[in-house]
């Protein structure tokens, strides 16, 4: 009995301390490397009406960060991140009237300014990044397939969980904003503007 009750005092000591130690800004400072999966509730429309159509699909990237110690609670990071999308829609039929418009791989570069509460760090950010997109139209007598490079901006919010002092879970939003365009089609050039809601789950490792 003696030694269950040992055993319990010990864990609860240990996991007070883990608490205390994790209870300001400084133990969240230094580099981190991670990966994170998700899905894009998106859409896209013509800048001349208000008509969109909804381009959904799930995300991949990889990120990796630093994170700087500004007070005892306040945590100010920069996030990079490389990514790729499944997001796409597609009308019509091959071989007749058909087209696709794809989201492929982005580039992304973030602040982020946390405030940290134990083992949680609630989080919000903002930033810009390059997004490849594509849009493939045919008819019955042609083809065209366009690819551009997009600029958007983002923004969201996020919650950090450190399991270990090594070892962190993430749940993140962010909206993004992309640039107006114009791809080239088997008819008339198309002028597309376009908006993500993204919601991702990942995990980082802290050097």
């Amino acid at each position: 009995m003696k030694r269950i009750s040992i055993a319990a005092a010990a864990a609860v000591i240990a996991t007070t301390a883990f608490a205390q130690d994790n209870n300001n800004a400084q133990d969240w400072a230094g580099a981190y490397l991670g990966a994170k999966s998700g899905y894009n509730f998106g859409a896209i429309g013509s800048p001349e009406t208000s008509n969109e159509i909804e381009v959904n699909g799930a995300a991949f990237a990889l990120f990796a960060g630093y994170n700087f110690a500004t007070s005892d609670k306040l945590v100010l990071g920069l996030e990079t991140s490389l990514g790729y999308n499944l997001s796409k829609k597609t009308e019509g039929t091959v071989g007749a009237h058909y087209s696709q418009f794809k989201r492929l791989f982005d580039v992304e570069a973030k602040a982020r300014l946390g405030y940290a509460v134990d083992r949680f760090l609630p989080f919000a950010s903002a930033g810009f990044g390059l997004s490849q997109q594509s849009f493939e139209t045919s008819d019955v007598a042609s083809s065209v397939k366009d690819k551009k490079t997009l600029v958007f901006f983002t923004a969201g919010a996020g919650l950090d969980y450190q399991v270990t002092n090594k070892v962190t879970l993430r749940g993140e939003y962010d909206y993004r904003h992309y640039g107006e365009t114009k791809f080239k089609t088997t008819g008339d050039d198309t002028k597309v503007k376009g908006h993500d809601h993204r919601v991702t789950f990942g995990a980082s490792y802290s050097f």
